[in-house]
């Protein structure tokens, strides 16, 4: 079981959607034991065995329709010679429960005191969390969680254009000049991201959006940028603004 766990952490971590597959019945002759396991993918087995050959097969390719066709966790029950073609005249129950992955991913540039919290506030969320900052000392202060990734990096714009569509975007770095950048790069495709925020004050943010400007991005995007940082509530130490800040990505996520 130990074995299944770490295949299910490593799917969670890559935001992959999946189906553990499990023997719960035999009556008559079958080539595994009540209990058996195996794991699907949309590319096929991922690990496990529920007995191989031909009932293996036809397991994956119902558990691929599951994952393909959006299709809710169910029990089946099928004969071995009259349903799936083998020899042997068992029949077998099998429950296929799909792990949709619909988790969002979070990118965070910037691993201060306020990512530090932010990331013990959304750690347990459904969430691929991204973490870059190019002090090493300071990423290491951010909680170990199977789902958050911390990236030592000079500059850490470089990874603004991997994150996949509907990211949230969240600049809290270590000062104005090093949010820019990687809003720049933000913003080149500004409608593939969910959200494209950065902390600070108006004041800040009059002046970002005036250098994103000069940087050649359209006003009318310019305008579509998050800032301040959070919704108007709490006071201003770092526990309440990474709260003020959860909010607003799930307010922002639910009125997508």
């Amino acid at each position: 079981m130990i074995e299944l766990y770490k295949k299910i952490e490593e799917l969670e971590a890559n935001n992959a959607s999946y189906v553990i597959v499990t023997l719960t019945d035999i009556k008559g002759s079958a080539p595994q034991e009540v209990g058996a396991k195996m794991i699907i993918t949309s590319n096929g087995l991922f690990w496990g065995t529920i007995g191989g050959g031909k009932i293996e097969a036809h397991c994956i390719r119902y558990a691929q329709k599951i994952i393909e066709d959006n299709l809710k966790s169910q029990l089946q029950s099928w004969n071995l010679q009259t349903d799936i073609g083998m020899s042997c005249g068992g029949e077998v129950s099998i429950f296929f429960d799909f792990q949709k992955n619909d988790s969002m991913t979070i990118a965070i540039f910037g691993a201060g005191h306020i990512s530090q919290e932010l990331c013990r506030v959304i750690q347990n969320w459904r969430a691929k969390i991204i973490i870059a900052d190019p002090r090493q000392d300071w990423l290491d202060k951010i909680p170990k969680k199977f789902n958050i990734q911390t990236h030592c990096l000079e500059h850490p714009k470089e990874i603004v254009s991997l994150l996949p569509e509907k990211s949230f975007i969240l600049c809290m770095t270590k000062g104005h000049a090093f949010d820019v950048p990687v809003l720049v790069e933000a913003f080149k495709e500004f409608k593939k991201y969910s959200m494209i925020g950065v902390i600070g004050s108006k004041v800040k943010a009059t002046k970002i959006k005036r250098e994103l400007i000069e940087a050649g991005i359209e006003k009318s995007d310019v305008e579509n940028l998050h800032s301040p940082l959070g919704l108007p509530i709490g006071n201003n130490t770092p526990p309440e603004i990474a709260i003020s800040i959860a909010a607003q990505v799930l307010q922002i996520r639910d009125q997508a």
